[in-house]
């Protein structure tokens, strides 16, 4: 089926749900805006944006180099409340054995909905993957 076929095939049917999250840190609406502009009302999007900070700006004195030491011993940094802690254990959970244990699972639920389950579990399987593709094919990130 061609791309004008399956957009034709697609806009005979209400519109149909689509998440639209981002791969960096530009915000979904320039990521997708060519993509969303040919979908026309194909789609109903949501479009998320990465969220890095509570306010506008980093706190003082945080930066990138903070953050990275902080999650790479994020247990015993201290800088975690309980919701980021169950967050990050999740986040280790998928990236090491793939399927999170029960336990883990639970403790997830308990701060945040289902549907926000659902969107972190894909949107992490997400980074996993593009991690995997990486190293499966030998090419190095770029170094800022």
């Amino acid at each position: 089926m061609t791309r004008s076929g399956l957009v034709t095939l697609v806009s005979n049917q209400s519109p149909l749900p689509a998440l639209f999250v981002p791969g960096g840190v530009n915000p979904a609406a320039i990521t997708y805006g060519d993509l969303l502009a040919a979908l026309k009302d194909t789609v109903d999007p949501v479009l998320k944006d990465h969220e890095l900070y509570a306010a506008d700006a980093p706190p003082p004195k945080w930066g990138l180099s903070t953050e990275v030491e902080a999650l790479r011993d994020w247990r015993k940094s201290g800088l975690f409340g309980p919701e980021e802690s169950a967050l990050l254990a999740y986040v280790d959970a998928m990236t090491r054995d793939v399927a999170g244990p029960e336990a883990g699972f639970k403790e997830l639920r308990e701060h945040f909905s289902e549907r926000a389950v659902v969107e972190l579990t894909v949107l992490i399987a997400a980074y996993n993957m593009h991690t995997r593709v990486l190293k499966a094919l030998d090419i190095q990130p770029e170094r800022a």
